[in-house]
């Protein structure tokens, strides 16, 4: 490729040399020549081609599944005082937010702080002082909730996928809410609103033959 950059002036000059032996040329010429330089069209097609692979559109020997977005996420694994590196940092704990967030964290995790999502750690992860021995359980519990959701999305034809970005699993939360089987109505007959709930209180009013 650099002795094609590197020819290219040459080249072109001896193209507008031969050219103007006829008379003056045009910029309509100009950029006709140019179109038509197999040099030029060659050098267009080679930087295209490393611009797309620079980009990660192209499946390579180490390639992912990438967003929407075309570019890898990328989550750190962090130190922790016991001098493991797990996925998730020391003072991380389990989402209390609402299901809604929750959900949409189990898929994307925290990307500023480069953290991975929910559904992809493991007992590794969970092996920190801080996480036992709830960790696991916790994780299998959400797990269980969240499964709800995707299968629920799934069938509606909007199937979570294995790397979603935040709209993505919004969307996907917005066709699987009906999955949680969470009576609308609380006992004193008042309106529930299950996606600002608590996900532990989400999983409390699930039914128990809940599957």
């Amino acid at each position: 490729m650099e002795k094609k950059i590197d020819e290219l002036p040459s080249r072109f000059e001896r193209l507008l040399d031969e050219r103007q032996m006829n008379g003056p040329i045009t910029l309509a010429q100009m950029q006709k020549l140019v179109d038509r330089s197999p040099v030029v069209n060659g050098l267009v097609q080679t930087v295209n081609s490393m611009k797309v692979m620079l980009e990660g559109r192209l499946p390579t020997a180490d390639s992912t599944t990438v967003n929407t977005q075309g570019a890898r996420p990328k989550y750190d694994v962090f130190p922790h005082p016991d001098g493991k590196r797990r996925r998730i940092p020391d003072d991380w704990e389990f989402p209390k937010g609402t299901l809604q967030s929750t959900y949409v964290s189990w898929h994307c995790g925290d990307p500023a702080r480069k953290i991975s999502p929910i559904k992809l750690l493991d007992n590794r992860d969970f092996s920190a002082v801080k996480l036992k021995p709830r960790g696991k359980r916790t994780h299998t519990e959400l797990k269980r909730l969240m499964g709800f959701i995707d299968k629920a999305a799934r069938d509606k034809g909007v199937p979570p996928k294995g790397e979603m970005t935040q709209s993505e699993a919004q969307h996907c939360f917005s066709y699987g809410l009906q999955g949680i089987e969470v009576s609308l109505q609380t006992p004193k007959g008042r309106p529930r609103d299950v996606t600002n709930l608590k996900w532990q209180s989400v999983l409390k009013f699930l039914p128990k033959n809940s599957t």
